[in-house]
Order: C-alpha cells, then structure tokens, then sequence
C-alpha cells in the first residue's frame, strides 16, 4: 500500500503562497506602522549630534541645579485678562528667588509652532508674560538665569489648555 502523494506544486499554488506571503508582511508593517504613530510625541531634537557631544557638560549643569535645590511652579491663567503664563520660583526653604531672567520655551507636539516667551518678574520670584495659547497640549521648558547671564535652573512642565 502506497501513501496518498501530495497535491502537486503548480504554478498557481506557488503565487498564492507568495501573495499569502507578502500580505501577511504588509499587515505586519501597517500594525508597527500604526503603534508608531499612536506613541511619538512629535518632538525632534535639532542638532541631536552635538548635543549628545555635550551630554557630559549637560549633566554637571543637572548636579549643579540638583545642588542649588530649586524650586519651580508654572501655570498659565486663562481666566485673567489678558492670558498670562506664570512662573514661580523658590528656594529649597520656600522663599521666593528675586532678579532672575525667566524665558519659557512653548512646543507644541506634532509642529512647528514653537514659541520663546521672557516673562517679566512682577513680584519677587513670580514671572509673568501675557500669552495667548491654542488649546491643546503644549510642553513647556522654562530656564531661569542670574543677573550675569548663567543659567542655573532649567525645568520641563507639560501644560493643558481647555478649550
């Protein structure tokens, strides 16, 4: 007795595997494709190159500021007139730092609508700068430097506006 053979390799069964083949490829591709783009932020670094070359002087400015035990609130009030994007900052005892030059960076995620803003001081160690911002999200890096220019605290905050 002979066992039952196998049905023969023809040349259209040969194209449905490869088609079979390539689609499971290109669903496969779609799904990454997909999951990428749910979880990208949207921000890129300019310059990645020479930054990582300065990642060392990055740290020590980070100890340096880890040392100094700064503290730092930012908010952005939409219900004053005109909008205003706030910023407060303390010591490691909670008394408030006067005579700084506060800027804020605004990006926004997934464009290019990056915005610097110098908030002015209002009273010691609150800084304020009239804004006026689109609802949405907006990621915020404010940096905070002495009368002699040198940057002592720099700190990221990601701020919601409703609509």
């Amino acid at each position: 007795m002979t066992a039952p053979s196998a049905a023969p390799l023809t040349g259209r069964r040969v194209l449905w595997i490869a088609i079979g083949f390539f689609g499971l490829v290109f669903v496969v591709n779609a799904v990454f494709v997909l999951f990428a783009q749910a979880t990208w932020p949207g921000l890129s670094t300019p310059d990645a190159y020479r930054r990582g070359l300065a990642y060392n002087a990055t740290l020590a400015q980070a100890e340096a500021q880890v040392a100094l035990g700064w503290r730092a609130t930012l908010g952005y009030d939409v219900h004053s007139a005109p909008r205003a994007l706030t910023a407060h900052v303390y010591t490691r005892d909670g008394q408030p730092i006067p005579g700084l030059h506060v800027a804020v960076l605004l990006r926004r995620p997934g464009s290019t609508d990056d915005r610097m803003f110098a908030l002015g001081e209002t009273k010691p160690g609150a800084y304020t700068a009239p804004v006026a911002l689109a609802a949405g999200r907006w990621l915020a890096v404010a940096e905070a430097r002495d009368s002699s220019g040198t940057a002592k605290f720099r700190t990221e905050y990601e701020l919601t506006v409703a609509p």
